[in-house]
């Protein structure tokens, strides 16, 4: 439901993308779900003694990389004559790109300073 909110396309039932991305999810949640030694004894955690930060990391980076080309494929079928708006999130977002002249990794970027300085911050806090 959200992936139509967004991107005017049902992930779990499109034909092309939809085989991986269920197993992406899957992938993700089982690992999220696994005991992790790290979680009882935190100075192991940057060691990822079982491995499951690096896998989690993995396949967050292949759901980007589908994301991406999600946007990429709109991107170009904005520049085609007789684009119609699907009036969805990402075409808000990139009218507004357009419009502020900000690009979308500049604001990541800046998201992605202002989440690092607010768990610092919260990690001070709890003694971590």
């Amino acid at each position: 439901m959200l992936s139509n909110t967004v991107y005017s396309v049902d992930l779990i039932r499109s034909s092309d993308k939809a085989g991986e991305f269920k197993e992406l999810v899957t992938n993700i949640m089982k690992e999220v779900g696994r005991p992790n030694v790290a979680d009882c004894f935190p100075v192991l955690k940057v060691l990822d003694p079982i491995g499951i930060r690096g896998r989690v990391g993995e396949y967050f980076g292949k759901l980007l990389e589908i994301f991406g080309e999600m946007v990429d494929e709109r991107l170009k079928m904005r520049e085609l004559k007789g684009y119609c708006g699907k009036s969805d999130m990402l075409d808000a977002m990139l009218d507004d790109e357009n419009n502020i002249g900000e690009k979308y990794e500049e604001k990541i970027a800046r998201l992605s300073v202002y989440h690092q300085s607010k768990v610092s911050r919260l990690s001070v806090k709890q003694g971590f």
